[in-house]
């Protein structure tokens, strides 16, 4: 019986071998794959608008845009994976111990220089990634996290060199916590990012329709033009009283029209940028009773909020 369970075994052995070694290889090819395209849809999110994008799905797949950034994603990760063996080897409660000590200097001295090497290549496809950033995109809060991860970064430089110099691992747990901190750092600026469009996307469909329907008169009952009615139809879409959506909430632009109802409708029919935290107010195609109406409704219904 044994020896029949040996045999079996010895039979089965190249085959879960060669098995093993192509389940490697499709999950790798798997993992590109999914990886790529999570790129992609972020990419396409930032770009909505005005980025550097090609017209055709395929030629969008394959910008540089896509590219550079999935490159970087590569390049992220193989740093995370060499500073997560570092923190494990090294730091993680004592470190391996029961490795032999040629065994540890060979992985401190490979996963060290492989470290190093993935880092000097971040700062210049942050640049690159940057420089393709959509102008729609760019805001005080893009440039913060990706200065914050840049200086994150520069402070690994240091550490790492000062560890292959000094051929020492003390501290070992560094470079895991300052690439999760650069890490944060740059989905802090994607998500700003995607915001930036995302608003400036709005206002775009805003102004095509109120473009397209110059003539709407939902807001018109009886002869009668209902400023809460102008408001639903014409401004929630980016405004509301208490909290910001697209544009600011009316609680805190509204006291400085107060007794100056002109001067408020006129900004309506003819709005001009005055807080730079907010993209530019497209014109909501409003008739001169309308933006009154609304005017009269907004001036009044913030005073609840």
């Amino acid at each position: 019986m044994k020896d029949d369970v040996a045999g079996d075994i010895e039979q089965l052995s190249p085959r879960i071998a060669k098995l093993n070694d192509s389940t490697g290889v499709w999950g790798i090819v798997l993992l590109c794959f999914g990886t790529y395209f999570f790129t992609a849809a972020i990419t396409f999110a930032i770009n909505a608008v005005d980025g550097n994008i090609a017209k055709t799905l395929l030629g969008s797949l394959f910008s540089a845009t896509v590219l550079a950034r999935w490159l970087y994603l590569v390049v992220g990760s193989v740093s995370l994976a060499a500073s997560l063996i570092i923190f494990y080897f090294f730091y993680w409660d004592g470190g391996r111990v029961d490795v032999g000590s040629e065994y540890r200097d060979s992985i401190k001295k490979q996963i060290l220089r492989l470290l190093f090497i993935s880092l000097l290549a971040q700062p210049i496809l942050i640049l690159v990634n940057t420089l393709l950033l959509p102008a729609s995109s760019l805001s005080i809060a893009v440039f913060g996290g990706i200065i914050a991860a840049l200086g994150c970064i520069f402070v690994l430089y240091q550490l790492i060199y000062n560890m292959i110099k000094g051929d020492h691992v003390k501290y070992a747990n560094a470079p895991l916590i300052l690439l999760v901190f650069a890490a944060v750092a740059l989905v802090f600026a994607d998500q700003a990012a995607i915001a930036n469009t995302s608003n400036k996307n709005t206002l775009i469909q805003a102004s095509e329709y109120a473009t397209a329907n110059p003539s709407d008169k939902s807001a018109a009952v009886g002869g009668v033009i209902n400023g809460a009615d102008v408001y639903k139809a014409k401004c929630s879409m980016c405004h509301k009283f208490d909290q910001k959506v697209v544009g600011p909430p009316y609680k805190e632009t509204m006291p400085k029209y107060a007794g100056k109802l002109d001067k408020l409708i006129a900004f309506i029919r003819n709005p001009v940028k005055v807080n730079p935290a907010y993209g530019n107010m497209p014109p909501p195609g409003v008739t001169a009773a309308e933006a009154e109406a609304v005017a009269k409704y907004i001036s009044t219904e913030y005073k609840k909020y």
